[in-house]
Formats: C-alpha cells, sequence, structure tokens
C-alpha cells in the first residue's frame, strides 16, 4: 500500500493500459530527478528566476503521482521568489519537499517493478 503517491489520476488517465502507465512512472522517474538537482543548484546560487521556473515546471510533475504536498511545497518556493519575499524559507520548504520525494522515488520504483 502506497505510503507516499497516490496514483489515482495517472490511472485514470492510463484507463487500465499498463504499458502507458508504466511509460508515464518511467518518464517521472527519470526526469523528476534531474530536475530537482537543478532547482537544489539554483536556490544554491541564489538564481531565484530559474528557482521559480524550476518550481513552477515541477508542480504538475507531483500533483500526477500524487504528491499534492510537494506540489503545494513547489507553489510556495515560486510565491516567495515572485513576491521577494525570505528566500532562507525556500531551502526549508526544499528540504521538505526533499523529505518526502526521496522516499517516494523508491515507492514508484516498487510500483513500476510490480507493473513488469
Amino acid at each position: 500500500m502506497p505510503n507516499y503517491i497516490d496514483l489515482d489520476y495517472l490511472n485514470e488517465i492510463s484507463d487500465g493500459d499498463n504499458d502507458f502507465l508504466r511509460e508515464l512512472l518511467e518518464s517521472f522517474l527519470n526526469q523528476t530527478p534531474i530536475m530537482i538537482m537543478e532547482l537544489q543548484t539554483f536556490i544554491n546560487l541564489g538564481d531565484w528566476d530559474n528557482v521559480a521556473k524550476h518550481a513552477h515546471k515541477l508542480k504538475p510533475t507531483f500533483e500526477y503521482v500524487g504528491l499534492l504536498e510537494v506540489r503545494n511545497k513547489m507553489a510556495e518556493i515560486e510565491a516567495i521568489v515572485k513576491s521577494g519575499g525570505d528566500k532562507k524559507q525556500i531551502s526549508i520548504l526544499f528540504s521538505n519537499s526533499l523529505a518526502i520525494t526521496n522516499p517516494a522515488l523508491s515507492e514508484i520504483k516498487t510500483t513500476l517493478n510490480n507493473l513488469k
């Protein structure tokens, strides 16, 4: 039983097609860690424009797999940048996101293996 992810949306759009679901999950596993590392780099560099852009791009990615808490943290990061808010909060939100994302990635790998 998944603890972090909720695949209801992906199951709905895949309409029972496990090959398509597998493709969607593989895409998530291949692309999301790269985007997360890029976001971390931009945060470390203080490149706030790219922080906002990457956080914005990641929002639907997390939503697709039911990681709504992480999606909301990405929205908060984006809003802080756009409003000129406290940039220290961005690092905290990002760290909190990783605490959820890392085990979720493992859960998605397990789900993917069970589809094969």
